[in-house]
């Protein structure tokens, strides 16, 4: 069974994210005092949050992409549940986290569905990372999309950045490709999102035989039914 679960860029997005947000916010508390000074949370009212600039003398706020998900069914599986949120499977889906932790010790949860024709399960999973910051600027966000895409070239030299959206109310980094590791060409759909000062890396992988409705269709159901803890 190929799961090919997608975790050596999480890892090193995990490396990255602090670096990055913290040297935006360097001068303020969301940077130099993260460890022990907590940035004031803003409310999102589920669609367009504000975050305080890094130098703490303006608010910066840019509005968020609708996210497919807003007006999907929510699956009908499994309920899964990490540190920090949880969510449904489809229907099928099983616990896959011991052998995602296999390959990356940082992947909080993994769920997959059985294989399919080619051998390919499609699977999810969660890295948690701190991330330094509770509502991270327009400015920090781009900073970490550009650590993502540098950091992925290798994995997925074509990758797409879609425009920023929300999950659950919060702010979600959102970009996708065509992939190749260890001989096996599939394609992953990953997200970043951010609540409480963590960063919630989220990696959909699809065979390569999967439509980009198939694949909207999953990431749909179980984003729909995502909950923050």
């Amino acid at each position: 069974m190929r799961i090919s679960l997608h975790t050596a860029a999480p890892l090193a997005l995990v490396l990255a994210l602090t670096g990055a947000l913290g040297a935006c916010g360097k001068d303020s508390p969301a940077g130099s005092e993260a460890s022990s000074t907590p940035s004031p949370s803003v409310s999102t009212g589920g669609q367009s949050p504000s975050a305080s600039a890094s130098d703490g003398g303006t608010t910066a706020s840019e509005p968020l992409a609708e996210a497919p998900w807003e007006s999907a069914e929510p699956a009908g599986g499994k309920l899964f549940e990490g540190h920090g949120f949880g969510f449904r499977a489809p229907e099928g889906w099983t616990d896959a986290t011991q052998k995602a932790k296999e390959l990356n010790q940082l992947v909080d949860l993994a769920a997959a569905a059985a294989p399919d024709k080619t051998g390919f399960a499609t699977n999810v999973n969660v890295v948690v990372a701190d991330a330094g910051v509770e509502d991270p600027t327009p400015d920090q966000l781009e900073e970490v999309t550009k650590a993502i895409t540098s950091r992925l070239d290798a994995l997925v030299p074509k990758l797409e950045v879609n425009p920023t959206t929300a999950l659950d109310g919060r702010p979600t980094l959102d970009h996708e490709g065509a992939a190749t590791k260890a001989g096996v060409n599939y394609y992953i759909h990953q997200y970043v999102a951010f609540k409480g000062r963590n960063a919630y890396t989220i990696t959909f992988s699809f065979s390569r035989e999967a439509t980009p409705k198939q694949r909207q269709q999953v990431i749909n159901e179980v984003m729909a039914s995502w909950s923050w803890r």
